[in-house]
């Protein structure tokens, strides 16, 4: 997670005149931008999670100064704005073979034939119809 901080301040850092939400431009100083789209999940059964990202222009006064230098925190005291994330993380839910999550029961449903916590095995028994216990 502190990898992707770091490779954003190198973006928030950089100014151009397009204004998007990756890029400050001209009049964004001082600003942190609206969040990007979560990402896709990540990682394995269980563990998954996702990201999302946002940029804080720095002031173009800090323009002058190296990039090693330039820091988020250099930036937020310079425009004595609060420091606030920039990467912001939650677990998710990733079904395999069509399985869908069920919010509910906080657990993935699997189709007839896979198994698993998330219906990554496949069932290898019989299937048998077992008669209703429900009395007639």
């Amino acid at each position: 997670m502190k990898l992707m901080v770091i490779n954003l301040i190198s973006i928030l850092l950089t100014h151009s005149s397009s204004g998007s939400r990756t890029q400050c431009g001209a009049g964004e100083e001082c600003i942190y931008k609206d969040w990007m789209p979560w990402q896709p999940c990540t990682g394995s059964c269980g563990q998954e999670t996702q990201i999302r990202q946002r940029v804080f222009c720095c002031p173009g006064s800090l323009m002058n100064i190296s990039v090693a230098l330039r820091t988020l925190d250099l930036c937020t005291k310079t425009c004595k704005t609060p420091k606030h994330y920039l990467t912001e993380g939650k677990h998710c839910h990733r079904c395999s073979n069509n399985g869908f999550y069920n919010r509910t029961a906080k657990a993935c449903v699997c189709r007839k034939r896979n198994k698993g916590q998330c219906c990554q095995g496949e069932f290898s028994g019989v299937y048998r119809n077992i008669p209703s216990m429900i009395p007639t």
